[in-house]
């Protein structure tokens, strides 16, 4: 009886773990596409963020309370730094010191909100010389200047002495800072003290959020970075955030993402290379333009603009995507949380797909307009009282929008509803070799994730950079029938691997999960070729039916072709699992 009593459990704890492979996708009427499979390959991360994949297929992944882990193709992880980061939420965090994540390691009064780790990118010449780049929260920074400094006419400090809108301080910013590490190739291991910092920003630390942090080498070797519009959602009623009181510019993204003498709700163009020139002397501005054969920025020549800005007017771009083919970036853009229009406000909130041209020089409406160029009204925040719309003449319009909800403001009715995380992802340049690269149907497409919704949705490329954004492009694979990739849980980030695979971080529970995953998106039936990536490079045998965590994560998911028997086997005993040694 018993035996049989846990046999049933089993068999219904197996049930419940595949349901979810196929909930994103049939809440939006949609089929997971039975070409691509998905492998959970490691699922103890703590608040994961961003990652990067190596030429030899080690992926290296950062948290947002400080951590980097290395996973190996072989299957080792190895916790490869733990950064201090000022991950505070001021106002009130998720976690106290008793139930912090990291136990002792956490500092005293530690709540972990919108900083920490947000950003990865490994130098061009990562294999020889091991560098690579953070972009982090710097722990007691709060009150500090940014290098380079903020333009005058960037958002000023809040000064509010009274304590009617800003806190007593007066200074309620800190730190967001590029640094270059070393690490150590064979271990697996970054000394911290090899960090060389490049360039900062302000973060507006006691009414967070969106501060971005995604990162990708363009063509020339200038490194794109993204920024969030640095401004609370809390005080605009979910609607337009463009408060004009003094005692109250951190509610004003009027003073960040549209102003281009801020750094905030930006694309930013840094020049590493002349950066670190200097770094023997005095440290060069990184301004591109300086350097024979890097084009300027396009504001360069403007006074009143921040030299390091490419392209302006984001709320919330948390990640994009970049194509060296075409030049273009594909960015994420978080919209508001207005759940309806109001004929005082303006529209309700759309999530988008925004398209950065070559060059630059592009603004996107925040937070003035909205999804194709639907304007906010002016609006008194002393007063209630609501004024005229905006102009969105020269904005550019978002390439995808939609809402929480089927809406006649958005033709992609196909995505259905739920909650609204539009982040940004890979360009997918399909490789001629690789034994894991999706099938051809993806070649130049545009992935991209939905954090809330747990889906990847991709639409084609065009030849010349823009995105074919026809609703019946939307998810259609060569064949026309709409399929989304294997349910995820809340990916957060995604890269190409040498493999041809994507290769995606997800959360997994959300925004404070403990059991974040690195997960591995792949054709069908396909198995990994040590050829890829490179001499001496191991691999982890696995099951030929079952794709199972492979360092002591005991099962963590299905493959959606022939998995549930092979996971039922592996559950009652029938098949040996081979795991691998921990290194943290």
């Amino acid at each position: 009886m018993t035996s049989t009593r846990t046999t049933l459990l089993v068999l219904v704890a197996v049930m419940a773990m595949v349901v979810p492979l196929g909930t994103a996708a049939s809440a939006q009427s949609l089929l997971p596409d039975p070409s691509v499979d998905k492998e959970v390959l490691y699922g103890e991360l703590i608040s994961p963020t961003a990652l990067e994949v190596a030429p030899d297929g080690r992926v290296i992944v950062t948290s947002r309370e400080g951590q980097v882990t290395v996973w190996e193709q072989d299957g080792t992880v190895t916790r490869a730094a733990f950064l201090p980061v000022d991950a505070y939420d001021r106002q009130g965090g998720q976690f106290d010191v008793e139930n912090c994540p990291r136990g002792e390691e956490c500092p005293a009064g530690f709540n972990l909100a919108e900083g920490g780790i947000h950003g990865i990118l490994l130098a061009p010449d990562f294999m020889t010389s091991g560098e690579l780049y953070l972009y982090y929260t710097v722990a007691n920074s709060l009150g500090m200047e940014p290098w380079p400094p903020k333009m005058p006419n960037a958002r000023p400090f809040c000064d509010d002495t009274a304590g009617d809108g800003c806190p007593a301080s007066g200074n309620d910013e800190g730190i967001w800072r590029l640094s270059r590490f070393t690490m150590d190739l064979d271990a697996n291991t970054i000394d911290l003290s090899t960090e060389v910092p490049l360039f900062e920003n302000p973060a507006e630390w006691f009414y967070c959020c969106h501060y971005g942090g995604d990162m990708e080498w363009r063509n020339d070797g200038t490194l794109l970075l993204s920024t969030g519009d640095d401004t609370t959602s809390d005080h605009s009623s979910g609607y337009s955030p463009h408060d004009q009181r003094a005692d109250w510019t951190f509610n004003s993204a009027a003073l960040t993402s549209a102003n281009p003498a801020d750094r905030r709700g930006k694309v930013l163009r840094i020049d590493i290379e002349e950066l670190e020139s200097g770094l023997d002397g005095p440290l060069g501005d990184g301004v591109p333009g300086d350097r024979p054969g890097i084009d300027p920025n396009p504001f360069l020549d403007d006074p009143d603009a921040d030299p390091y800005v490419y392209a302006y007017g984001f709320r919330s771009l948390y990640r994009f995507g970049y194509s060296p083919e075409t030049d273009h970036v594909y960015a994420g853009n978080v919209g508001p949380d207005a759940r309806n229009p109001d004929p005082t406000r303006g529209p309700a909130a759309h999530d988008e797909i925004e398209v950065v041209p070559p060059g630059g020089g592009t603004n996107h409406g925040w937070p003035f307009c909205i999804a194709d160029n639907v304007p906010y009204n002016e609006y008194d925040f002393a007063t209630g009282a609501a004024g005229e719309p905006f102009s969105c003449a020269g904005m550019t319009p978002a390439a995808v929008w939609y809402t929480y909800v089927p809406s006649t403001t958005s033709p992609y009715v196909q995505m259905g509803g739920g909650g609204n995380t539009a982040l940004g992802g890979v360009a997918y340049h399909r490789p001629d070799d690789g034994a894991l690269r999706l099938p051809e149907a993806y070649d130049d497409h545009f992935l991209w994730m939905e954090y809330s919704r747990g889906a990847v949705w991709h639409m084609p490329i065009a030849d010349d950079g823009s995105l074919d954004n026809s609703p019946a492009s939307l998810n259609a694979t060569a064949n026309g029938i709409p399929f989304v990739l294997p349910g995820l849980s809340n990916p957060i980030d995604m890269a190409t691997g040498p493999d041809g695979a994507v290769y995606v971080v997800e959360s997994n529970g959300g925004w404070n999960s403990i059991a974040g995953r690195l997960t591995r998106l792949q054709c069908a039936g396909c198995t990994p070729d040590a050829a890829d990536y490179g001499d001496g490079v191991e691999i982890l045998d696995r099951p030929a039916v079952a794709s199972v965590a492979g360092v002591d994560g005991g099962l963590a998911s299905v493959l959606p072709t022939a998995g549930l028997l092979g996971l039922v086997l592996v559950a009652l005993g029938g098949l040996g699992v081979r795991r691998r040694r921990r290194v943290i």
